[in-house]
């Protein structure tokens, strides 16, 4: 298999799990687990806030309540790791209409 062909199939596999974690149903969850802050308190008009709020959820893996509108408007300010950036950048080219730069 080529290797245009292997990072092709990579990259549907990738995107289709992107997609299925952000469609997901929201699942009861202990948030005491995964935040040590009181998440319902956040002020998430607040940029600063937002773009902390997205950047630890998408960290540790946790998509639900985060929108294609908000991976295409905040994407570039957040502070995740490289690859994890270009992935949802190449998810939202094929996913989103109005495509990222």
């Amino acid at each position: 298999m080529s290797p245009d062909i292997h990072r092709g199939k990579l990259r549907g596999v990738l995107q289709n799990w992107i997609l299925e974690k952000i469609n997901m149903r929201k699942e009861k969850f202990n948030k005491a687990i995964f935040w040590d802050y009181n998440v319902d308190k956040m002020d998430l008009n607040n940029l600063d806030v937002k773009l902390w709020y997205l950047t630890r959820k998408l960290e540790f893996g946790d998509f639900s309540g985060i929108t294609k509108n908000d991976l295409k408007k905040h994407l570039g300010q957040l502070n995740v790791d490289q690859s994890l950036k270009e992935l949802l950048q190449n998810y939202l080219k094929v996913n989103v209409k109005n495509r990222v730069n």
